[in-house]
């Protein structure tokens, strides 16, 4: 697994580091959706061998994390609870729970989990 990862990471740091979080796009709801910290790459079993061959195939697949999750690169903020809320309330920091990268259909069991640290 870990060759895999390499191999991944390999094929990808090169375009990744060319591709800046403050880029703009065509669709502004897309811009908004992403974020202004994160990078993101389209096309990823075109670019990447290992993805189309290794990866994607895979039944388990479901999202990828190219980086570490964490509140400077613009880490998914999950708030447990946050459903039940009126319309425009904001969490506090301390209501934010996790950042969750998961590559498994059972989630949470298959998660990997990290605190967000403000």
């Amino acid at each position: 697994m870990r060759d895999r990862v390499d191999r991944f990471n390999l094929e990808l740091d090169p375009l990744m580091a060319g591709i800046s979080p403050e880029r703009s796009f065509v669709n502004p709801a897309i811009g908004y959706f992403f974020g202004k910290r994160t990078r993101h790459l389209a096309a990823l079993a075109a670019h990447s061998r290992v993805f189309a061959h290794e990866i994607l195939p895979h039944p388990t697949y479901q999202a990828i994390a190219l980086v570490d999750f964490d509140a400077e690169n613009g880490a998914t903020r999950i708030v447990p609870g946050s459903h039940h809320w009126p319309e425009f309330r904001q969490p506090l920091e301390s209501e934010v729970a996790v950042a969750a990268a998961c590559t498994s259909p059972s989630p949470p069991a298959g998660c990997a989990r990290k605190r967000i640290s403000t």
